[in-house]
């Protein structure tokens, strides 16, 4: 039987069973198994029962009911036994290591971390907790912007733009996830929304007295319909000839803007071709100018496809 507990969003225990599973009856209990679970090295008792029930009469023996009290929802009565508590990956699934391990599956990634368990008096757990909440926000958005482009670059535009407009929920001024939330509305053909979600994001910064960067106008930016065929070959090989020059030149805008241009003519042209320029152009965002490293990643992982469609090992390495 797979004991699973959930600590991000609103904490629960659920069990391989058609029984209702008991849940912990107390804050504190949550609060204890998180400290154990999530601790960089095992919490002694003394420890625990000093941070959470320092108020109380006998702090050992509030501590000892609150591990009683998880040991009997978990289902696991040899768990937390001895004076340094600790908890083995092979004894329970736990959503957060799961997260850590890039392993939980997109629909439960983003909630807050114990959700709603709020002590009183406990100033020491409430600055671990709020150190915690802080950690485990980021690695949420790292994941779901990592998962973003990989399902971008593969062509899942649509299910990119889902999981991007989560990572920007959870923090509306990561401008990254902003700009991977463009490129993928537009990816999907969805230039209008992109640019009304644009003009909403600039108007909330210059109301803070924020501006956004180059970068966010060109993610939202509608590419005109390219020539296809033996056209968009010529044409995308001489716009990349005339972006490497410029960038040669020390001219990093407009061979970019060229490069740019060379991209979005090289739709059904040779994949060789296409990706020594998502190579060139990709190379260029991340070392000529500042601030497009995110579209330069998106870049240089389309430079990647194109070269093992067209068995280009040189060019992938």
């Amino acid at each position: 039987m797979t004991v699973r507990v959930r600590l991000l969003g609103r904490p629960g225990i659920d069990v391989d069973s058609e029984q209702p599973c008991p849940q912990p009856r107390g804050r504190k209990s949550w609060a204890v198994l998180a400290r154990v679970t999530l601790a960089e090295r095992p919490p002694t008792r003394r420890q625990l029962a000093d941070e959470l029930f320092a108020e109380t009469d006998d702090p050992l023996a509030a501590l000892r009911w609150c591990l009683a009290d998880v040991r009997r929802a978990l289902g696991l009565p040899g768990l937390l036994r001895g004076d340094s508590l600790v908890v083995a990956p092979n004894e329970l699934w736990l959503d957060v290591w799961a997260l850590a391990d890039g392993a939980l599956p997109s629909t439960q990634i983003g909630g807050v971390l114990l959700d709603g368990v709020e002590l009183r008096d406990c100033p020491e757990f409430d600055m671990w907790l709020l150190i915690a909440r802080s950690h485990w926000a980021v690695r949420s958005r790292e994941e779901l912007h990592q998962r973003a482009l990989r399902l971008l670059v593969s062509g899942e535009t649509g299910a990119a733009a889902d999981l991007a407009r989560r990572a920007v929920e959870l923090d509306s001024r990561d401008e990254s996830a902003h700009e991977l939330f463009l490129r993928a509305l537009v990816a999907d053909g969805r230039a209008g929304l992109a640019r009304a979600h644009l003009a909403v994001y600039e108007g909330s910064c210059v109301a803070d007295g924020l501006s956004i960067s180059p970068a966010l106008r060109a993610a939202a930016r509608d590419p005109s319909e390219p020539p296809v065929g033996l056209r968009a070959g010529v044409l995308a090989s001489s716009l990349l000839a005339a972006g490497i020059a410029a960038l040669d030149a020390g001219a990093a805008d407009g061979g970019i803007e060229t490069l740019r241009r060379a991209a979005d003519a090289s739709t059904g042209a040779d994949p060789r071709l296409r990706a020594e320029i998502f190579l060139a152009l990709g190379s260029a965002l991340v070392h000529a100018v500042r601030g497009f490293d995110g579209e330069g990643a998106v870049v240089l992982h389309q430079a990647l496809r194109a070269a093992r469609e067209s068995a280009s090992p040189v060019i992938a390495a």
